[in-house]
């Protein structure tokens, strides 16, 4: 069986880019203020600061605009009637092409290279 033993500084920089993105969620699709988005978020992470690391590297699997649905308090199935459906559209145009691009410029930059080392002695 392979285990991931992720560095914890890029394990961090995947935390806070998925808080993150919930929050962008929470205000775009879900029109919460930025306050009210963060303390959401907050909490929610607080909820899995005491569950194991592989639960919580687990939890930043999960899609946040389905996350903040819940944190929402709106069913998933919303999403795709309006307005959400709109919104959800610009959420995507918005933050996850931000996100993805960073983790795009993550593997390229700093992961690959670091891999590259570490099997170069083979």
């Amino acid at each position: 069986m392979f285990v991931e033993v992720q560095d914890p500084n890029s394990r961090e920089l995947m935390y806070r880019a998925h808080r993150s993105m919930i929050e962008g969620a929470l205000v775009i699709i879900f029109q919460f203020d930025q306050k009210t988005a963060r303390s959401a978020v907050d909490n929610l992470t607080r909820q899995y600061a005491e569950v194991p690391l592989a639960t919580r590297d687990a939890f930043v699997h999960e899609d946040p605009v389905k996350v903040a649905a819940e944190v929402a308090g709106k069913p998933i199935t919303a999403l795709e009637q309006e307005p959400y459906a709109g919104l959800v559209k610009r959420y995507n145009a918005e933050v996850r092409t931000h996100f993805e691009g960073q983790g795009y410029w993550h593997s390229k930059e700093l992961a690959k290279p670091a891999f590259e080392k570490l099997t170069s002695g083979r």
